[in-house]
């Protein structure tokens, strides 16, 4: 079971909600989590069908420092990396962090962090 309560609880103590989208409104407030870019490559035998690919997560933050952004990296590599879980179309048999990175960000003020997990999909048929 996938849980990231406390990555919900980390976001939600900066601006009393959880910010994680796939599609930032233009009103975010600072810091937030989107769910990024993915790439795919289907696999199936004679039993089961899925994708192995890749899943881009990106955070957002202003915060002074580096702490901010990689609180809530070290939060969602607990809440991703070596676990299983289920989605509505299937589960993730496997799921990795291969890489982080957190730079500062054109604008001078705000922080940017990437992470890329690579994931193992086995669909419900």
């Amino acid at each position: 079971m996938l849980d990231y309560a406390d990555l919900t609880d980390l976001l939600a103590q900066y601006q009393g909600v959880a910010a994680i989208f796939d599609d930032v409104p233009q009103d975010a407030d600072f810091p937030y989590v989107v769910i990024g870019e993915d790439t795919g490559l289907p696999w199936d035998d004679d039993v089961d069908t899925g994708i192995e690919g890749t899943l881009m997560i990106h955070s957002w933050g202003r915060a002074a420092g580096r702490r901010e952004i990689k609180l809530i990296q070290n939060e969602i590599y607990n809440a991703l990396h070596r676990n299983s879980f289920f989605t509505d179309s299937g589960r993730a048999i496997e799921c990795v962090c291969e890489m982080a990175d957190s730079f500062m960000d054109p604008d001078g003020i705000t922080r940017h962090g990437v992470q890329r997990f690579r994931m193992i999909m086995q669909f419900n048929d």
